[in-house]
This record gives C-alpha cells, structure tokens and sequence, in this order.
C-alpha cells in the first residue's frame, strides 16, 4: 500500500498524530534526524510537501517535482505517510488532519511569517507545537553550492553579500515602502503571443510556414509594471491613455520557445489629456515613468511631473518603432534614472564606452541623474549614486524564458526601493532577483510578487 495519499482521502485516527511539514527539494540528514525526532513524539507521522507552484526559491526550483519529493520522503522507514500540500502554508492539512503535534526544525523557533499563522491554526484545532534539537542543513545552501550552474563571480558576490546581512537590510527596506503611494505613467500596450509549430517551406515561397496552435494575451506596458508593485506598496495610481491600445503580436515556435516574428498593430496611441497630473503627482511619494516612446508622453506631461514630482523615476525605451527617437535625455534631473545598456548608449552617444563611465560620468553631462541603474540583461546590472559610486552587480539566474518586462519589472519594484535606501547597491541587488523572477517565465503570466521574492533572496543567499 502506497504511503502516499491525498488530503481529500485522509481519515481521523485514534492515535496521536505528528504532522511535520516542508518542500525537501533536496533530500538530507538534517531532513532525516528531523523526521525521525518528529515521528519519536507521536504514533503516526504525516509529512506535507509544499506543491512546486508554491516553492517560492526563484528560478529552477525545485530542483524535483513533487511527486519525485513525495516518493523521497515516503522512502523513509520513519515516515507513515505522505501527501501533497497544494496550497502556500500548512493550513490546509492543519485544518484537515488536526495533528496532536505539528513539528518543526530549531531553526524556526523565533518565529515570524508563515509560520506563526500555522502555529496559530494548529492551536485553533486542539493540538501544540514542537521544535526539534537535531542538526540542520539547508537545501538550498546545498543546491546553491553543489548543483547550481553559476559563474564564480556570481558565487563570490552572494557570499559577500550574504555575510554582509543583505537578507536581512532587504527585509528592512521592504518594509520602509509598505505604505507608499506610487503613481506610474505610461502607455498601455496589449501584448499578444501566438504559439505555432512549423510546417516548413512552401514549395513556391521563400517563407516559412506555421500552424498557429494557442495563443495568450497580456496586459503588457505600465498595467503589467503596476501589477509588479501591488504587493509591494499600499497603493498603485496609473495614469494611461484612454481607447485603442498599442498591441504587439509575437509569434512563437513553441517546441523550443522561440520568438520567430513581432507585428505592431500600430505605433503610436493619443498624447495624454488628462487634466488632474499635478494633483495625481505631488499626492504620490514616487512617481515612475515607463515612457515607450507612442506618443502618450507629451513634453508638457514631462515637465509637469518633474516639476511636481516628490520622487521622480524614469526609464524611456528604445523599441523596433521608435529606436534612436526616445532617449532618457528627454527627462532632465530625476530621481531615479533606470535604462537598459543600449538605451544608455544611445542617451550619451557612446557606443563602446564601459557602463561603469557611462553611470558615472556621461549621463550626468547630458541628464543630471541622482540615482542611476543600467541593466545589462546576462551581464546583471550597473548602479551608481553620489555617495557610493559604482557598483556591478552579476546576474544571479541563466534560466531565461522570455526577457519581455524584465526591465520594467526591475524599475517598477526598485523605484520606490531607490527613495528609501542609503545605497543603490542593495536596491540593484533586489532588481536582478527581481529579473531573474520575470524571466522565467512567459510573457505576463505572473507577476514579481513580495512573498516569492523574498523567498528567492533567501535560497541566493543560503
């Protein structure tokens, strides 16, 4: 008979029920002497395994999928059962099974996030809490030594940054911003995906043939960088344009994820016509601009926001529509200047000068930024401030989906990140883990979100 069950099918027992719960993407000897101790302090152990939709440790993980995990932990001659948890926290199989004991690792004695809510619910249902003395390991300090792929300059740069207490400043400044207004501004674009499988070449035409399969559509631009922030900050204003949107159709050879082709619907949309900006502006503690050059940002707009702007970040893309013709020089003195590598280029007319000089030196002659940030996609991110200069920070992921809104991700969530912190170090830190998140998957699918984030940023720094 399988160990392995489903919650649906558990049935109330006589005996006294240890719970103990967890992902064991990485099965080890402090998983081990764990469940052990945990079956010792009861009768009949059930273990839960966090579903893999909500293992929230970044890209690639986990490294095994739940059912893999599941037969694993089942293996165990300690363990009596196993099911599979498809929620965030325990609470679902708390409330099903109404463990006499639920078990958790000394490591979280002190309490704080999910846990104390499990704890809670546990209590709720008649049973108590333990913690046990056994020595502990971490999966993800092992993964991340042992079988993630990164550069060495990666490893070095999160080791320091580890020991630096970067988990725990991140968590600080993550809660600085909780109460923030945010207005950001931009176009609306709709972004279509068409996934196709080849057919091949027409015997009469020099095309390649598809067949369109499925097909997703995104609200992309500033509705998709807004949605980044909503878990972030206590309230998100948009200012947008009204009627027909921009839509951009991508095909895709779904086989292997492919772009094969972009068609623009069109390229610009109405200038913007609002007449409350001032207002809309100065009741925000930041303001973030997604300027993707079509039309929406007139001068008037941008001069008004600058002028009445507490916090005022831009970025102004260079797209297939308008390359060359929206430079981040348009926006004179901001806060906050987030621009990708070629757009920085482009803005001091310097095609093969090092980042580093164009973050410190170059963009200053032509823009006057306060805060800067480059991003540089599989090179990670340069940033600079007037206090602390220069600083490169590596890519942490190289599992790249789709690179479509990583940028905008990157700014949405570190504008408001820039107004609160010291240093830019920290706040480029967070966009590249923020990148890494938004890569790794489709188009818009999910947004960047607090809680996956932060757990991310825990795995790197394990």
């Amino acid at each position: 008979m399988s160990k392995i069950i489903q919650l649906a099918d558990w049935q109330p027992r006589n005996d006294k029920v240890v719970l103990a719960h967890g992902c064991f993407d990485l099965l080890h000897l402090g998983h081990a002497k764990y469940l052990e101790a945990a079956k010792g302090l009861g009768d009949f152990l059930l273990v839960s395994l966090t579903a893999d939709r909500f293992v929230n440790k970044g890209p690639n993980r986990p490294v095994f999928q739940a059912n893999l995990r599941a037969e694993m932990v089942a293996a165990l001659g300690c363990v009596d059962a196993v099911t599979i948890n498809d929620a965030p926290t325990a609470i679902p199989v708390i409330e099903a099974v109404k463990p006499s004991l639920y078990v958790k690792g000394g490591d979280y004695r002190l309490g704080g996030g999910e846990i104390d809510s499990e704890i809670a619910a546990v209590r709720a249902n008649g049973g108590d809490v333990r913690f046990t003395d056994e020595i502990t390991f971490s999966s993800s300090a092992l993964i991340n030594r042992h079988i993630a792929t990164r550069r060495e300059e990666t490893r070095s740069y999160l080791e320091r940054a580890s020991a630096l207490g970067f988990g725990d400043k991140i968590s600080s400044l993550l809660e600085t911003i909780k109460d923030m207004r945010v207005l950001v501004v931009g176009e609306t674009i709709l972004d279509e995906y068409v996934y196709t499988s080849p057919l091949g070449k027409p015997p009469k035409e020099s095309v390649l043939a598809v067949l369109s399969e499925t097909r997703e559509e995104f609200e992309g631009g500033v509705i998709a960088a807004a949605n980044h922030l909503r878990s972030f900050v206590a309230n998100v204003d948009i200012l947008t344009n009204e009627g027909p949107s921009i839509r951009k159709t991508r095909l895709i050879e779904k086989s292997f994820g492919k772009k094969l082709f972009e068609i623009y619907s069109s390229t610009s949309c109405a200038p913007c016509e609002a007449t409350d900006v001032m207002e809309r502006a100065k009741s925000a503690d930041v303001v973030i601009v997604f300027d993707f050059g079509h039309g929406f940002l007139t001068p008037y707009l941008r001069r008004a926001l600058r002028k009445h702007s507490k916090f005022l970040a831009v970025n102004a893309q260079s797209n297939s529509a308008n390359h060359g013709f929206n430079l981040i020089t348009q926006y004179q003195r901001p806060d906050y200047a987030c621009v990708d590598a070629p757009e920085a280029r482009l803005a001091v007319q310097m095609q093969t000068a090092q980042l580093e000089d164009i973050a410190e030196k170059h963009l200053h002659d032509v823009m006057n930024p306060k805060r800067i940030a480059i991003t540089h996609g599989s090179e990670g991110c340069v940033v600079w401030d007037g206090k602390h200069g220069t600083v490169r920070i590596p890519p942490f992921s190289s599992n790249v989906v789709d690179t479509m809104g990583a940028g905008d991700a990157f700014l949405a969530i570190t504008a408001p990140l820039a107004k609160a912190a010291d240093g830019m170090e920290i706040v480029g830190f967070v966009g590249n883990a923020v990148g890494a998140l938004k890569v790794s998957q489709w188009g818009h699918r999910q947004p960047v979100e607090k809680t996956a984030l932060l757990g991310y940023i825990s795995s790197l720094l394990k």
